[in-house]
């Protein structure tokens, strides 16, 4: 009788490698187990038979846990694709009898906190130094310059002879991680993780020994990374002594750890945790895009594991040439003989048996490729493409990485919320599709206000490939449209499922997220503000009455007049662009903006401040113009009489920043020189304008730049077309001396850039001719000197900007002048 130690064969793979796929079916063919177990999370164990329908992968398990004491949320992935090694272990188990289990704890333990993707590299620093110094000695004794090379050299070629040179990639493996992981420790989120995979080991080692199981066939074949392998083979005899005493559990002989107390299981009501299967990509398994366990460009791979080495290099070159002719690249028939030639001899120059991935991507850069290339190619890191990768090499990775997307068995379980959007979607015709598709909703219909409303609750709920482009509309008319654009994204799945912890149809999901973020400890006024908004344009305005006491709570005792401006900019936003859809819930509006107007007037008028120009409390004096101005689709009934007062003193207040004081000044302009709200025109006083004006020359000229980029922000149209304005302006800037002139020039100029060229030529010529410069001298101002000249301006611009930055010369200005 063999003794249970001997009937365990662990296998260490490299996860989504087809080399390691086909070593796993080997193994499980030719040891014939009573057993399998496969790292995944055991959560799954029951329902094992859903990943056994006829899915196309990729498909992923989607788990998540939303711990109801601290309110944080965790997701966790387990990808596979055709040749995971795991997913090729769950058939064959199935194809010859085995049992199957997942050997890994579940993804709401801690030791999945913060992380991501289940197989992805969780290493410490001292445990990822000595594997790096393994690699770059292998890759230094084969004269290879990346690890995916490496390992294509040294275990992805050459699997395609049988049995013999499966037995012997198993060895070579070994002796690899072996080396890999040495006689390291597991750091703290490995610990837990391979405790339980040695007590699961040692239960299926226990059981395969009482059914009868010998060395020759009926024993437990387990499937890990090949990380863990040396450190579970080390401990298994003591786990072995420890399983005996506890012989006959159900498995495994500990139990699964429970959720966090309080968390209701999925298939209740409101579920806080559970685990379902969802679509996944090519795209999402690449390690070129940063998936850390992932085989990059895993279509070449997809090749290997349906084609053998062999074939893969030619079906990846096919591709690659009819996709870069359908982008419009010329690929000549001569392009790929002359590739396909240099790809056979950097395969037969580097030992290889068969085209690697890496010989095909070396040649395709050598022969397709016409120009010099400003950046390294994109395969020789990890990592995004960087900027100004060639498009050709742009195209040729897409295509090696493969558009593939995964697909559901009719009949997998799912969460009631997805099937409810699906049947939603569906019977409003918005089903999403691969490629986006432009929807365009028109709000004066009732259907499209009802479509509007579903799709901004799946906005709310953050689900993927819903994007609403609100523009900027001139004309009230032009608000009667809604504009969506709709996309198939992999991970609307993912998100549906973990949504469903806020209920179970659309409707009663996106009110859960909605009072979850009204609920959301520190959510000041703006964040208030949006989610009413949201509230509304989602047609859930039974939450309109409570959403407003928070907001106008939170307004009372906000002091932070950029936290009041941006809440008002959100509540005006909403006033716009959901006018035409939500006249029920305009009176909430109104009162919530009616809040926000009164106490950004209070917090404006002690406002004070120092030198420079603030954006944001810019954008706070907007916001309380434009609710003055608002008249579509009815005058919003601000005090704008108390607005002018205000404006009128903090223009005039020495003691306020002088861009503030210049955006004050501004409203005055605008409020002077345009219709005011209907019924309100009695209450603007074009004389404030002047008294501003004769208030602000005793401003000193080093501050005269700040406070005319205050006036420009919010009274550029004025400015342009008004000549008594501009009259003026060049007034303030009569300058005493030169250098009071050289001291306010850079704040000037920034100023100024607030107008595009027609702009300042226009200002241009009505300054020149305020001083008696003949007619049209002033486009002299805009002369455009010679190329050459430009050129070399530029580099001697670019050379003093260097320097400057090298010594801290730099402030916020000149940041807010370049983002300008």
């Amino acid at each position: 009788m063999s003794s249970a130690r001997e009937l365990i064969h662990v296998v260490g793979v490299r996860h989504h490698s087809p080399a390691c796929a086909r070593l796993v079916a080997d193994t499980i063919a030719r040891l014939r187990p009573s057993h399998v177990l496969i790292e995944g999370p055991s959560d799954m164990n029951g329902r094992l038979g859903e990943l056994l329908l006829d899915h196309g992968p990729p498909i992923a398990i989607f788990s998540w846990l939303k711990d109801p004491v601290t309110a944080r949320s965790r997701a966790v992935w387990s990808p596979f694709c055709a040749h995971s090694p795991e997913w090729v272990a769950l058939r064959e188990a199935k194809a010859r009898g085995a049992q199957s289990h997942f050997m890994d704890l579940p993804a709401w333990h801690p030791a999945f906190d913060a992380i991501e993707n289940r197989y992805a590299d969780r290493r410490g620093d001292d445990e990822r130094a000595r594997a790096d110094r393994w690699t770059a000695r292998l890759a230094e004794r084969f004269r290879l310059d990346d690890p995916d090379t490496l390992w294509d050299h040294l275990f992805e070629l050459g699997v395609e002879r049988g049995d013999e040179d499966a037995a012997d990639l198993g060895a070579r493996l070994a002796l690899h991680f072996d080396a890999l992981r040495g006689d390291e420790e597991a750091g703290p989120r490995d610990a837990p993780r391979e405790a339980f995979m040695l007590r699961c080991l040692a239960w299926a080692a226990l059981d395969a020994q009482a059914q009868g199981g010998t060395g020759e066939a009926g024993g437990v074949v387990a499937v890990c990374g090949g990380w863990h392998r040396p450190a579970l083979l080390r401990r298994l005899d003591v786990a072995i002594e420890e399983g005996e005493r506890d012989r006959g559990a159900a498995y495994p002989s500990a139990p699964l750890p429970a959720p966090p107390a309080g968390c209701a299981p999925a298939g209740l009501p409101e579920p806080q945790w559970g685990s379902y299967l969802v679509p996944y990509s090519h795209g999402r398994l690449d390690s070129l895009a940063g998936y850390a366990a992932g085989m990059p460009s895993p279509g070449f791979y997809d090749h290997v594991w349906r084609e053998g080495p062999r074939g893969a290099a030619e079906l990846a070159l096919m591709g690659v040439a009819r996709r870069l002719r359908s982008r419009g690249q010329p690929v000549s028939t001569a392009d790929l003989v002359a590739c396909r030639v240099a790809a056979e001899a950097l395969a037969r120059v580097r030992s290889h048996v068969s085209i690697a991935r890496g010989d095909l991507l070396d040649a395709i850069a050598s022969t397709l490729v016409k120009e010099a290339l400003d950046v390294d190619v994109p395969w020789a890191r990890r990592g995004p493409l960087r900027a100004g990768t060639d498009p050709l090499l742009v195209e040729v990775v897409r295509e090696l990485t493969g558009d593939a997307l995964g697909r559901l068995a009719p009949g997998t379980p799912r969460p009631p919320l997805a099937s409810e959007v699906d049947a939603t979607l569906a019977a409003w015709e918005l089903t999403p599709t691969r490629v986006p598709r432009p929807v365009v909703l028109d709000l004066a219909s009732a259907r499209d206000r009802e479509r509007s409303r579903a799709l901004h609750r799946l906005r709310i709920l953050g689900v993927p490939g819903f994007t609403w482009a609100p523009g900027s509309p001139r004309r009230f008319e032009e608000l009667a449209q809604e504009r969506w654009s709709i996309q198939r994204r992999v991970e609307a799945d993912a998100r549906l499922v973990e949504a469903a912890a806020y209920g179970a149809t659309l409707e009663s999901a996106a009110r859960g997220a909605l009072e979850e973020r009204c609920a959301a400890p520190g959510g000041g006024a703006t964040s208030l503000a949006l989610a009413l908004g949201d509230g509304i344009l989602a047609g859930l305005l039974d939450l309109a009455d409570a959403v407003l006491a928070q907001i106008e709570a939170a307004l009372r005792r906000e002091p932070s007049f950029e936290a009041v401006g941006a809440a008002l900019r959100a509540l005006l936003s909403v006033v716009i662009h959901g006018a035409t859809s939500i006249e029920a819930a305009h009176p909430t509006l109104v009162r919530a903006v009616a809040a926000a107007f009164d106490r950004g007037l209070w917090l404006l008028e002690g406002l004070g401040g120092a030198r420079g120009f603030p954006p944001r409390e810019i954008d706070g004096v907007r916001a309380l113009l434009e609710a003055t101005r608002a008249t579509e689709p009815s005058p919003l009934g601000v005090p704008i009489a108390r607005a002018r007062a205000v404006f009128d003193r903090c223009a005039a207040d020495p003691a306020a920043a002088p861009a503030i004081r210049g955006a004050c000044l501004g409203a005055l302009v605008v409020m002077a020189s345009t219709p005011a709200a209907s019924g309100a025109s009695a209450s603007f006083d074009p004389g404030s304008v002047a008294r501003a004006l004769a208030a602000v020359r005793a401003t000193p000229p080093r501050d005269l730049g700040d406070l005319l980029a205050g006036l420009f922000a919010l009274a550029r149209e004025p400015m342009s077309g008004d000549p008594d304005l501009v009259r003026a302006v060049d007034d303030l800037l009569g300058f005493a001396t030169e250098g009071d002139f050289l001291a306010a020039l850079p704040a000037l100029r920034f100023a100024f850039s607030w107008f595009p060229p027609r702009e300042r030529a226009a200002i241009a010529e009505r300054v020149a001719a305020l001083h008696g410069v003949p007619e049209r001298a002033g486009s002299l101002l805009l002369e455009v000197a010679a190329p050459v000249d430009r050129i070399a301006a530029a580099r001697i611009e670019a050379a003093a900007s260097e320097v400057a930055a090298r010594y801290g010369l730099f402030d916020a200005r000149d940041v807010a002048g370049v983002e300008a």
